[in-house]
């Protein structure tokens, strides 16, 4: 047999095998292009996926607003008009309700409160008077009964969920899921009820875009002008998984999904989704930009999907995966 036909052979049987066998450390394939939700006629971003799976919340323009939408692209819903809303909202563990810091200016000056929105009657409770100075965000427990919110000037502040400026306290509330929160001495963890406070900043650096994983053990986080990182809840086993931003979780745990972004200093020229293992192997590209540079993901309860949006058309997309 001449030489030139043993490499035809080669390469037709190379090409009649299964593409598994050249990703062994992909966990996670895309099934299919891209389904686009909203269609552009409003700018949306960051979408959340509602606990239950069926919702996905985002917001507008400037993070002006929050709308809601089935997850199948249907019912289209206005949550709020509020200004600052979308910065950091998060559903209620029920699916029923958001918390969020709205925002609004007087004399030129920034005044933030804490408010509770209802899916069902788009109805809404506020939870603090507006303040000009709340840098935190606020988080439910885990039973949806308190929210809590951090600063550095007040400390940590625990309100009643269902009640209208209602009073503040600090004690631990019994919640079987760890509150995480930032200050200027870094993460800091209380474990529930007993409120033990652990507080550790393993990176120097600004710390951001921090989440905690499903099931309470690690942490998250990225920081500023530097990589994207995973520690344990107890501040213990920092893993560096390089560049990267946004990191949002797989619900069992063991993934992260998350946004690399290239620019020129004046705008991005690539933002791309990916996914990797909180060892920071597996690494796998799941977007390529072309005319559609993908932002802000965030993974289905069901592990089946990814919601992003577009940077420049800011129309939200979920993209299908399926596991080998």
């Amino acid at each position: 047999m001449n030489h030139r036909k043993t490499i035809s052979i080669l390469l037709l049987i190379l090409m009649t095998l299964p593409a598994s066998l050249f990703a062994q450390d992909s966990v996670f394939r895309v099934s299919a292009d891209p389904n686009a939700l909203t269609d552009g006629s409003r700018y949306f971003s960051m979408p959340v996926w509602s606990p239950d799976g069926r919702k996905i919340a985002f917001t507008g323009e400037r993070q002006q607003g929050i709308w809601i939408l089935n997850s199948d692209g249907s019912k289209l819903v206005q949550l709020t008009d509020d200004a600052g809303t979308g910065f950091g909202f998060q559903w209620s563990s029920d699916s029923k309700e958001i918390v969020c810091r709205a925002s609004k200016y007087e004399r030129r000056r920034r005044h933030n409160a804490v408010k509770v929105y209802n899916i069902m009657n788009q109805e809404s409770r506020q939870l603090t008077e507006y303040r000009t100075f709340m840098p935190g965000l606020p988080r439910w427990t885990s039973d949806n009964s308190k929210v809590f919110l951090f600063t550095d000037r007040s400390g940590l502040e625990i309100f009643d969920a269902k009640r209208e400026k209602s009073e503040t306290s600090q004690n631990a509330p019994d919640s079987p899921q760890p509150i995480y929160y930032l200050s200027a001495k870094g993460l800091n963890v209380m474990a529930s009820p007993a409120g033990q406070l652990k507080s550790f900043k393993p990176v120097d650096g600004m710390i951001l875009n921090e989440k905690i994983s499903p099931d309470g053990k690690k942490i998250a986080f990225e920081v500023v002008g530097k990589n994207m990182f995973v520690i344990d809840a107890d501040g213990s086993n920092l893993v560096d998984l390089g560049r990267g931003h946004r990191p949002a979780w797989s619900p069992d745990s063991k993934y992260l999904t998350y946004m690399i972004s290239k620019d020129d200093g004046h705008q991005f020229l690539e933002s791309d989704i990916y996914i990797i293992g909180t060892d920071g192997k597996g690494k796998m590209q799941i977007t390529h930009s072309g005319d559609r540079l993908a932002m802000n993901p965030d993974w289905s309860p069901d592990g089946k999907k990814i919601a992003f949006n577009t940077m420049e058309q800011g129309i939200i997309y979920t993209i299908d995966l399926n596991g080998n």
